[in-house]
């Protein structure tokens, strides 16, 4: 654009945000949570800075995101159909159900009664 203008642009990086890695935990909860409502899951590094980027400094933590139209976010036109928010909420829900219910023992493990 810059050439097409003819106008000199100079880049000067201030700020970089390395992508985040989450803990397999909450990811396996995320995907157990998707894969029980039938919904598509592709895994992306996220670099912005998401509360859940920060928050992943202290502990476990994930990120689930919802489809918006076109593809647009963090912007004034990004709009996202109600179905895809409720079903980034139900996820979220089954996710967080998926991290807080004991796992089921296996047939023919050894149970210890205290």
């Amino acid at each position: 654009m810059a050439t097409a203008r003819n106008v000199e642009v100079t880049v000067n990086r201030f700020w970089t945000s390395e992508p985040t890695s989450f803990a397999p935990k909450p990811l396996a909860a995320i995907q157990s949570a998707m894969e029980e409502l039938s919904l598509p899951m592709h895994r992306l590094w996220s670099g912005a800075g998401h509360d859940a980027k920060y928050a992943a400094d202290r502990g476990p933590a994930g990120m689930i995101f919802i489809r918006s139209q076109n593809g647009l976010s963090h912007c004034e036109v990004e709009f996202s159909t109600p179905e895809d928010i409720e079903a980034g909420a139900n996820v979220l829900l089954l996710a967080t159900l998926n991290l807080v219910r004991k796992p089921k023992p296996s047939p023919g493990a050894n149970l210890v009664s205290q």
